[in-house]
């Protein structure tokens, strides 16, 4: 399952410098299971700092983790009883869209709206175990599109891995998801296969392209009996494979997500997550 495209940089926002991103599109970047009502911290995601956090009502939300009084991280705060974030540093407090909504160091008769203080806030959206953020070039742009959904009957993630890959997003795109290279680096050393003739069909879509379905050639998957797979590549970074069979007289599918999340300029998080029946449960050990 090794299969993809490369899709890297593009358009840049200003105070970025040279580390370009592809903006105006939603980024994977946690699993939901890993942020706790009440809870919050920062996420590095294309260069920017970004406070992610869940109120103790669950709901998910993403700020800018930079208290704009004094450059303090909003992060190493805390969530209030009423959701708002507290500044550690100076008590300041901003609601989940960013607007601040105290200053307890005001006192009365001074005459401030501290509600025109913002902090930049990310639309964020949570499905199937994941938490999707809308990074656009411009603050405040209404986000172009949803996320991808994940089409499965049951939405618990049953299989996940993340690894850190020390290099930028096109590097992470290109070395691990293009194919070619497959056969003359990952061969066995003690002798070099000729590489096999593959032939795929692909289709257009709107933000990418599907290899239809098909036959998978690898023998891993004769384990599963007669089955079909379609894989879809889709910007910024998404590869979604989706296997559909039949065992034991039942129909089944199994859903395979791989992202590649720019951290940084030169950190880029390769995040797959699996979803399948219950009683498929016994393929684990093959992951």
């Amino acid at each position: 399952m090794t299969e993809t495209v490369a899709m890297g940089r593009g358009s840049t926002e200003a105070g970025t410098g040279d580390q370009l991103f592809v903006r105006d599109l939603w980024y994977m970047t946690a699993l939901s299971a890993s942020l706790k009502p009440g809870r919050m911290r920062r996420e590095m995601l294309l260069g920017e700092p970004v406070l992610l956090g869940r109120g103790k009502d669950g709901t998910v939300f993403a700020m800018r983790d930079i208290c704009p009084h004094r450059g303090v991280p909003l992060s190493a705060g805390k969530i209030l009883a009423g959701g708002a974030v507290q500044c550690p540093y100076h008590g300041w407090e901003f609601r989940k869209d960013g607007v601040c909504s105290l200053i307890p160091s005001l006192v009365d008769g001074q005459d401030m709206d501290c509600t025109k203080i913002k902090v930049r806030s990310y639309p964020v959206r949570e499905d199937a175990g994941l938490i999707w953020v809308y990074v656009a070039a411009k603050p405040g742009t209404t986000p172009k599109g949803e996320p991808p959904k994940i089409d499965v009957p049951a939405k618990k993630i049953r299989w996940h891995e993340t690894q850190r890959f020390r290099c930028s997003i096109d590097h992470a795109v290109i070395g691990l998801m293009d194919p070619a290279h497959a056969a003359y680096v990952h061969d066995h050393w003690w002798w070099k296969r000729k590489p096999r003739l593959k032939e795929k069909h692909y289709a257009p879509l709107p933000t990418g392209f599907v290899m239809t379905a098909h036959k998978p050639s690898k023998p891993a998957y004769a384990l599963l009996g007669d089955v079909t797979t379609e894989i879809t590549f889709e910007l910024p970074s998404t590869r979604f494979e989706t296997l559909r069979g039949r065992l034991f007289g039942k129909p089944f599918k199994i859903v395979g997500l791989t992202v590649c999340t720019p951290r940084d300029a030169d950190n880029t998080d390769i995040i797959q997550v699996f979803w399948f029946p219950w009683w498929l449960s016994f393929i684990l050990p093959l992951f």
